[in-house]
Protein backbone atom coordinates (compact mmCIF):
# COMPACT_ATOMS: atom_id res chain seq x y z
CA UNK A 1 0.00 0.00 0.00
CA UNK A 2 0.99 3.40 -0.70
CA UNK A 3 1.99 5.90 1.60
CA UNK A 4 2.02 9.67 0.81
CA UNK A 5 4.83 11.99 2.70
CA UNK A 6 1.61 13.22 4.81
CA UNK A 7 0.23 9.82 5.57
CA UNK A 8 4.03 8.92 6.32
CA UNK A 9 4.41 12.24 8.88
CA UNK A 10 0.81 11.29 10.69
CA UNK A 11 1.65 7.62 11.08
CA UNK A 12 5.16 8.72 12.62
CA UNK A 13 3.10 11.29 14.98
CA UNK A 14 0.86 8.68 16.28
CA UNK A 15 3.39 6.09 16.79
CA UNK A 16 1.95 3.83 14.42
CA UNK A 17 4.96 2.20 12.57
CA UNK A 18 4.28 -0.65 9.32
CA UNK A 19 6.38 -3.73 9.73
CA UNK A 20 8.51 -2.06 6.78
CA UNK A 21 8.94 0.46 5.27
CA UNK A 22 10.35 0.92 1.86
CA UNK A 23 11.13 4.97 1.07
CA UNK A 24 12.17 6.63 -2.41
CA UNK A 25 12.33 9.45 -4.29
CA UNK A 26 14.50 12.67 -4.41
CA UNK A 27 17.60 11.65 -1.91
CA UNK A 28 16.85 14.61 0.51
CA UNK A 29 13.13 13.69 0.82
CA UNK A 30 14.18 10.25 1.82
CA UNK A 31 17.16 11.07 3.61
CA UNK A 32 14.59 13.43 5.97
CA UNK A 33 11.91 10.70 6.28
CA UNK A 34 14.73 7.99 7.71
CA UNK A 35 15.78 10.59 10.14
CA UNK A 36 12.36 11.17 11.58
CA UNK A 37 11.21 7.32 11.26
CA UNK A 38 14.43 7.11 13.57
CA UNK A 39 14.41 9.93 15.97
CA UNK A 40 10.52 8.29 16.23
CA UNK A 41 11.36 4.83 17.20
CA UNK A 42 15.14 5.47 18.98
CA UNK A 43 16.30 3.02 18.82
CA UNK A 44 19.48 1.61 21.01
CA UNK A 45 23.11 0.89 20.01
CA UNK A 46 21.42 -3.12 20.50
CA UNK A 47 18.41 -2.58 18.18
CA UNK A 48 19.83 -0.48 15.30
CA UNK A 49 21.80 -1.98 12.30
CA UNK A 50 22.42 0.34 8.97
CA UNK A 51 23.54 -1.23 5.70
CA UNK A 52 24.74 0.56 2.61
CA UNK A 53 23.24 -2.07 0.97
CA UNK A 54 26.25 -2.00 -1.78
CA UNK A 55 26.68 -5.70 -1.94
CA UNK A 56 24.34 -8.35 -2.81
CA UNK A 57 26.02 -11.01 -0.14
CA UNK A 58 25.19 -7.99 2.74
CA UNK A 59 21.13 -8.87 1.81
CA UNK A 60 21.90 -12.26 4.17
CA UNK A 61 22.82 -10.17 6.83
CA UNK A 62 20.29 -7.49 6.13
CA UNK A 63 16.80 -10.10 6.92
CA UNK A 64 19.07 -12.01 9.51
CA UNK A 65 19.22 -8.36 11.27
CA UNK A 66 15.19 -7.55 10.48
CA UNK A 67 14.32 -11.22 12.08
CA UNK A 68 16.24 -10.43 15.40
CA UNK A 69 14.38 -9.24 18.09
CA UNK A 70 14.88 -6.37 19.69
CA UNK A 71 17.02 -6.56 22.92
CA UNK A 72 14.81 -4.57 25.91
CA UNK A 73 13.15 -2.24 23.89
CA UNK A 74 9.73 -2.73 21.84
CA UNK A 75 11.18 -2.37 18.48
CA UNK A 76 14.31 -2.67 15.99
CA UNK A 77 15.52 -0.92 13.04
CA UNK A 78 17.22 -1.95 10.35
CA UNK A 79 18.00 0.76 7.62
CA UNK A 80 19.35 -0.04 3.99
CA UNK A 81 20.70 3.00 2.63
CA UNK A 82 21.07 1.44 -1.34
CA UNK A 83 18.30 2.75 -3.80
CA UNK A 84 18.97 -0.04 -6.03
CA UNK A 85 19.62 -3.19 -4.86
CA UNK A 86 20.89 -6.38 -7.31
CA UNK A 87 18.90 -9.12 -8.11
CA UNK A 88 20.30 -11.45 -5.46
CA UNK A 89 19.66 -8.59 -2.59
CA UNK A 90 15.86 -8.37 -3.96
CA UNK A 91 15.24 -11.67 -4.07
CA UNK A 92 16.55 -12.17 -0.23
CA UNK A 93 14.24 -9.08 1.09
CA UNK A 94 11.42 -10.40 -1.17
CA UNK A 95 11.50 -13.51 0.95
CA UNK A 96 11.81 -11.85 3.69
Amino acid sequence: MELTPAGFDQEIKEAKFRPAYYLFGEPATTRAAAASLKAAIAPGPFNLDEFSGESGAEAGRVVSAALTPPMLSGRRLVIVRNPKPGAEARQALAAY
